[in-house]
């Protein structure tokens, strides 16, 4: 009783909103009763709050779909055009910055799901004369780099044994390798190298890691974990039971952020998801695919689990949707999509065609609690199928809003960055 009276404590807020709405709305019972506290913490964030603004509205005569040329592998509905803005060979994570410069992670590393390797950098892409189409420039080496992520001057970017920092000046376009700093080291290094990185609202910077294990016979701790970074160097836990947690996200105003998670492929009672990262969520790995759904039948798994104690999800998809990158839209697109998430999907690799079901998503968000329902639908959908191999070679990875309101799609399949928008948007 002492312990669902904390719990009830903990999560007092979010039940008062989800009894209202039926949302699905995450508990904290597994974490509460391992005795770690699940009020905010008081430390000092390790960034001054930060929140992402629009430009100001443009006055220009044309729109940026005068300048779009259309990109034929991809479904668009009415209303929205699109355009391919550069070239970038195994790009993975975007990260938008103010001045409208985009970041772009691509690793020569490989990675899971056969994406085709790149070259090994973060990749800077300016459009200097507003035409719609990138510049490129290597803006830092580093052969494992992956999950990125703004924070006012400075650019945090995840190798595969630490976080890393640059002080990223205007109109540069190019670091100093003399001037990355080493944040702080991954608690353990046998895992996946592909971590997120991200950054809320108030400053709080947050990791993943992934174990990369798939036994569900595995020690209880053997589990992925989202960590903020302490100053210091230190990290802290602050969601555990992961098994990979691929992308981390927060949102542009508001101090909450989501984690993608991947379950296992081919795996009775698996799903793929979308959590919230909360001090003191569990989401079940390695005994449990999530609330209520145990390892029926796989080998070694814990005997007699019922799995009634992981965190809820936010959004519950189905194993092989694959979940990657994602963000809110910001205010500039018109109803019914404006201030929604939009989810990069990369697909059933297992199909008849792998890479079923790519293409970009759409939730919508309660109005009482700010979070995602557990609805999306389909707004953007691949096309393209290789003949040779059944599969999809249009892929999405990551969506990110730019601060003039265009949709950033990176395609890992093809090498692509290409921008969606409105047709009302102007530029």
């Amino acid at each position: 009783m002492r312990t669902r009276f904390r719990v009830a404590l903990c999560s007092l807020g979010l039940f008062a909103c989800g009894a209202k709405t039926g949302l699905r709305v995450p508990d904290v019972l597994p974490a509460c009763e391992a005795g770690i506290a699940c009020e905010e913490p008081t430390t000092p964030p390790l960034e001054q709050p930060t929140q992402r603004t629009l430009a100001p509205p443009s006055t220009a005569r044309d729109t940026w779909c005068a300048r779009a040329t259309g990109v034929e592998d991809f479904r668009l509905p009415p209303g929205f055009c699109m355009h391919l803005y550069a070239r970038v060979r195994g790009v993975r994570v975007l990260a938008p910055a103010r001045d409208a410069r985009l970041f772009v992670s691509a690793p020569s590393r490989p990675v899971p799901a056969g994406s085709p390797p790149g070259a090994g950098e973060i990749t800077l892409l300016t459009d200097d004369d507003r035409d719609g189409t990138a510049e490129q420039h290597s803006f830092f080496r580093a052969d494992d780099v992956h999950g990125l992520a703004l924070a006012g001057e400075h650019l945090y970017f995840t190798r595969a044994e630490a976080l890393y920092r640059l002080t990223v000046r205007p109109a540069a376009r190019r670091a100093n390798p003399d001037e990355a700093m080493r944040v702080a080291t991954f608690p353990r290094q046998d895992g996946r190298w592909t971590h997120a990185v991200a950054v809320r609202s108030d400053g709080r910077v947050f990791i993943s890691f992934s174990p990369g294990t798939i036994n569900p016979a595995a020690p209880s701790n053997d589990h992925g974990a989202i960590y903020e970074v302490l100053s210091g160097g230190s990290v802290r836990t602050w969601s555990r039971g992961f098994r990979n947690p691929l992308y981390v996200r927060c949102h542009p105003t508001q101090p909450h952020c989501l984690s993608s998670e991947l379950g296992m492929d081919q795996a009775r009672n698996a799903n793929d998801k979308i959590v919230e990262v909360t001090p003191c969520a569990h989401y079940g790995y390695p005994h449990c695919h999530g609330r209520d759904r145990p390892w029926h039948g796989d080998a070694g798994a814990p005997a007699g689990e019922r799995c009634e104690w992981p965190t809820h999800e936010i959004i519950t998809m189905r194993t092989g949707a694959t979940p990657f990158g994602f963000d809110w839209e910001p205010g500039s697109w018109p109803e019914p999509l404006r201030g929604r998430l939009f989810l990069a999907q990369h697909g059933w690799f297992y199909g008849s065609v792998a890479g079923e079901g790519a293409g970009v998503y759409v939730a919508t968000i309660d109005a009482c609690s700010q979070r995602p329902t557990n609805e999306t639908r389909l707004f953007m959908e691949s096309t393209a199928v290789s003949s040779e191999f059944p599969r999809r070679t249009r892929r999405p990875a990551d969506v990110a809003f730019g601060p003039d309101g265009r949709l950033f799609v990176a395609d890992d399949q093809s090498g692509s960055v290409y921008w969606v928008a409105p047709t009302s948007l102007r530029r």
